[in-house]
């Protein structure tokens, strides 16, 4: 299963020797992108920071 970085909600069943449990109660779980690689640090004047690399559109940095 691949589950997409962001909040979701998720149900679990299981079956043992053929016969199905039933849906679990729904539980939300927050999944994270993977880690960035290859980003650039760089201090263009002296109050400021530029990152650079490949990330997530609408990503911030705090």
């Amino acid at each position: 299963m691949q589950v997409p970085p962001g909040t979701v909600s998720l149900v679990a069943e299981q079956t043992y020797q053929t016969f199905p449990s039933g849906l679990s109660a729904p539980q939300a779980f927050k999944i994270r992108p993977p880690a960035l690689t290859a980003v650039t640090v760089t201090t263009p004047t002296d109050t400021s920071v530029k990152f650079e690399g490949d990330g997530y559109t609408g990503s911030t940095v705090e």
